[in-house]
């Protein structure tokens, strides 16, 4: 397990290159690929040129950096020596993609051009077991973020990267819709992109304690003698190469905890921070090139992402370009060390994404094991212990419940004026909420875990939160214009909507609730009803059949709320809640009248014995269940349900019992593919 000598390096390359080697894990990892191996292919190319005098390129230069981490001058000028003399006899040598192959020694390969032809390179990254894209909700809920086949795909290639999906949006201006005209638009938005931030914070990563699932010596013995190695680097600064104590006799089963030891990366950051982690089995550390190669690897790393401008946490880059990127230097690194040691003692490596998002939920989360499943199969446990990730006031932020269990807040990168709505429609959640700024109507959809990028739909302008609802197969959307009045649009598709319409002549000063209601009976018994409240604070009542909304609204009970109503329906019951001005909840319920009539006889209305709210509740059916969302006296985040058989309501319990999270108002909420969803903009 000591270093290897110069000569043996240089057979192990000409072996590989000639294809007549392949006994090494890393060898056979290259193999798999005909797009990639580019950085690796380019840094043998930029060797011979180098060999040859040639001068070197933005890209060349910090390759050559990463082999003089190991290798003597005379030592590079010998690999681009055996690398020429393979290109000569074989045209395209084994495990190097043609893109540097058919390149003469007289053309340099420049990081631009690496970047403009990356796309065939990501492609074939992605489509490879050990590329791994997780959606948030997944490391939110403190699930396995690796699965069986990400595992096994590390050990098929000895390293597996993981970028963790998010919201798909762009800096391109927010589309908007044809007309032109439309009743709600007061003014023109602007349509350039959200506001994201760029503060700066110090991040800190550390090692908790790692466990062992399977020895690397399991075959022969089964006692490992583990230590850890990493290389990162945020979009501020590169981080110290680290090196582990070493855990002697680990054996299946047992669990050992990083001593002083443990910080990875410590530093200061704004849109996040990447890792290249090695877990090796050796009983000898490796030699004095070890902490240079992985400087040398952080400074490559840092050239690639600053050219895709670190826009980690920005939402505006395909997670296949920079998790592909990352793919190439791990499997560059996994290469050099293959033929720089006696044995293939790196048990697994891979590298790992994080930006300001994700090192906020493993903030949240406490801790999050990944797997480095090689020869051996050990799971580390990390945690964020860095100052608390900032977010601008507004931020949008959304919590899913799977099963009893909640998983931690999850923020997108949009800043918003209002709470958002949210609903499931035609098996995707969308949401609504208004831009900061600007105060344009924004639509975003949920599918695939991955959020779409917000259109400003057809020029709608507000300073309210709208409201949406699924009535009869159809999306409703109901908000409030910049005069005041009441506007109305559907969807029938959930991918356009219709031209906005007034509703009646009605006048509101906050969001409508809106609550759709069904019957056995047929579609006669089928109602949409809205609350919307005037001026004087009182509510209103008004419905939608199917076809129209009435024109005339009705005042069925005299509260009065400072607050926005919220509604929900289930069956041919609707239910409504709101915040009463000594700030008390109160809770009713309607249902159809047995003969004849439009309207639902609703129940006086009962306070909620106890709880004291600081914002408008919010209603959703979830489970057979009424779930309110309300912020407390503290303005912390609740949530209780209420039994429509039993007629009783659960005890309200904090959404996030181990974190301080503070709604700026009220939250959205729907149910949606057996999940409950939460969302709201926070401080």
């Amino acid at each position: 397990m000591t270093d290897t000598t110069p000569e043996q390096r240089l057979e192990r390359l000409r072996g590989q290159l000639m294809g007549t080697r392949s006994n090494t894990r890393a060898v056979r990892a290259a193999a798999r690929r005909d797009k990639g191996n580019v950085l690796f292919g380019a840094m043998l190319h930029a060797a011979d040129r180098f060999r040859q005098g040639k001068s070197a390129t933005d890209l060349e230069r910090t390759l050559l950096g990463v082999l003089r981490a190991a290798l003597t001058d005379a030592e590079i000028r010998d690999w681009g020596r055996v690398y020429r003399e393979a290109v000569n006899t074989l045209g395209r040598p084994a495990t190097i993609p043609e893109v540097i192959a058919r390149r003469p020694v007289t053309s340099g390969y420049t990081l631009l051009e690496h970047v403009l032809t990356f796309g065939p390179v990501a492609a074939e990254h992605a489509a490879r077991p050990n590329m791994a894209f997780v959606d948030r909700e997944t490391l939110a809920a403190g699930g396995d973020i690796d699965t069986p086949r990400f595992r096994e795909g590390m050990r098929e290639d000895g390293f597996g990267v993981t970028v963790f999906r998010k919201s798909s949006t762009s800096a391109r201006a927010a589309q908007t819709a044809e007309n032109t005209g439309n009743a709600a638009q007061t003014g023109d938005a602007d349509a350039g992109a959200d506001e994201r931030t760029t503060q700066s914070f110090r991040a800190k990563l550390e090692l908790e304690s790692f466990h062992c699932h399977r020895a690397v010596g399991d075959a022969g013995g089964g006692r490992d003698e583990i230590y850890w190695c990493s290389a990162s680097a945020s979009d501020k600064q590169a981080g110290e190469a680290y090196m582990s104590e070493e855990f002697g006799g680990v054996k299946k089963g047992q669990t050992r905890t990083f001593g002083s030891n443990r910080v990875v990366f410590d530093g200061q950051a704004s849109t996040g921070v990447v890792l290249n982690m090695w877990c090796w089995e050796a009983d000898d550390s490796p030699g004095a090139w070890y902490d240079k190669l992985q400087t040398a690897l952080t400074a490559l790393k840092q050239q690639l992402f600053d050219t895709w401008q670190w826009q980690l946490s920005m939402g505006l880059f395909d997670p296949t370009i920079v998790g592909s990127a990352l793919a190439e230097i791990m499997i560059t690194a996994v290469l050099i060390i293959e033929k720089l040691r006696n044995d293939d003692d790196l048990s697994s490596a891979r590298g790992i994404i994080l930006d300001q998002f994700d090192l906020a939920l493993m903030a949240h989360r406490g801790t999050t094991d990944f797997h480095f499943d090689g020869d051996g199969h050990h799971s580390l446990k990390m945690k964020y212990t860095g100052d608390s990730v900032p977010f601008p006031v507004g931020t949008l932020e959304y919590a899913v419940r799977t099963g009893d269990t909640w998983g931690a807040p999850i923020s997108l990168p949009w800043k918003s004026m209002s709470p958002p709505a949210l609903a499931s429609f035609r098996g995707a959640l969308h949401a609504m909420y208004i831009r900061e700024g600007d105060k344009a109507v924004m639509w975003t959809v949920l599918r695939d875990g991955v959020w779409s990028e917000p259109q400003h739909i057809g020029g709608w302008l507000s300073l309210y939160a709208p409201t949406l609802t699924d009535f009869r197969g159809t999306l409703h959307c109901v908000l409030v214009g910049l005069d005041n009045r009441v506007y109305s649009s559907t969807s029938t598709d959930g991918t356009s909507w219709t031209n906005a319409a007034k509703v009646g002549n009605f006048w509101a000063n906050r969001p409508v609730g809106l609550a759709a209601t069904w019957s056995t009976m047929g579609p006669l018994r089928m109602r949409l009803y809205m609350t919307h409240t005037g001026g004087d604070d009182v509510n209103n009542d008004n419905f939608h059949d199917g076809t129209r909304w009435t024109t005339s609204a009705t005042r069925s009970y005299p509260w009065r709320s400072y607050s926005p109503i919220s509604m929900t329906g289930y069956g041919a019951n609707a239910y409504r809640a709101m915040r009463e001005t000594d700030n008390r909840v109160r809770f009713a319920t309607g249902g159809y009248p047995l003969f004849g009539g439009t309207d639902p006889s609703w129940s006086d209305g009962s306070l909620v014995s106890g709880w004291r709210i600081s914002a408008g509740p919010t209603l959703t059916i979830h489970q057979n269940l009424v779930w309110i969302f309300f912020r407390d006296n503290n303005s912390e985040l609740c949530t209780a349900h209420y039994n429509p058989q039993s007629r009783e309501w659960s005890s309200y319990t904090h959404v996030f019992k181990q974190r301080t999270t503070k709604p700026m108002r009220e939250t959205g909420a729907a149910s949606h593919q057996n999940k409950l969803y939460a969302m709201y903009h926070r401080q």
